[in-house]
Formats: C-alpha cells, structure tokens, sequence
C-alpha cells in the first residue's frame, strides 16, 4: 500500500471523528502501534487508533500482531494458536475502504478484542505453514460497518 492512502484513511478518521465532536490528531510519521490519538475534551477520555485502509482487494495484517502462537513449534515451522494475544497499543482498529469518489468510502470499526477475535477465527482458513500473513475480507467486516458509536459511546 502507498503512504497516501494509508494517510488518506486515517485523514477521513480523524475528520469523521471530529465531525462526531471527537477531537482527533494524526502523525506525520508512523507511530508504532496506532495511528490516530481521539480525545474528548468533555469527558476526558481518550482512545489510539489503528487505521488500515484499502481501495481493491482484502486486507493484509500480521498474525503475530494479534495471535499467540506456542513458540518451540513455530520455531521448527509449526504453527499452533495458543490465543489471542494480552494488551495492544491500539484501543481500536479502522478499516477503511476508499470508494472512487467523495462519499464512497465505507468505515469498520472494531475494538482491539474485536480484531483479535477476527483474525483467530479466520486465520486457519487462510494460513501458510510458514507464513503469519492473515486476509480480512469485507465479509468479514460487514457487521462492524459505521458502528462509530463503540469508539464515541467510549468517549462519553
């Protein structure tokens, strides 16, 4: 993925989170772990937010980030999911898919156990023994479309 559309997603995050009264500041350089800090002023709560964004295609993640795998058998190839893995620098994830022109894209809002989950149940399905890539499909997002109101209810 070019910089400019990762950019371009968490750009339409922060200005969609803004235009729900969420104050949201974005990096200029990558911040291990999330992308985005949102922060109500009102109630003084604040969140980190990982954007992943896309405009064809599935979305690629890392295993690793998100799952635990049983490491003497990693280690010799194999790959045994222990769990999903404790704590994550991001509160929540957001994909983003670009649509082709002004108000064409779609937003999936999940929390960071939401994700977790996600990832593990697919994983197996799409694995290499060698591999820790992971596929999220828009099906796999479908019931996580625009529910900005898990990241906002938080807020308040």
């Amino acid at each position: 993925m070019s910089n400019s559309i990762g950019q371009t997603g968490e750009y339409l995050v922060a200005s969609e989170l803004c235009r729900r009264g969420i104050i949201a500041t974005t990096f200029s350089r990558n911040m291990p772990g999330f992308d985005i800090l949102a922060f109500n002023i009102r109630t003084q709560n604040g969140s980190r937010i990982q954007v992943k964004t896309k405009t064809t295609g599935d979305w690629q993640l890392n295993a690793k980030d998100f799952l635990r795998f049983n490491q003497k058998l990693f280690e010799k190839g194999i790959q045994k999911v222990l769990g999903v893995m404790q704590g994550n620098p991001a509160d929540y994830f957001i994909f983003v898919k670009l649509g082709g022109k002004y108000g064409g894209d779609e937003f999936y809002i999940l929390t960071s156990k939401q994700i977790k989950e996600t990832v593990r149940k697919n994983y197996g399905v799409f694995r290499k023994r060698k591999s820790t890539h992971a596929i999220i499909k828009d099906k796999d997002l479908e019931i996580y479309k625009d529910k900005w109101l898990v990241l906002i209810d938080r807020q308040k």
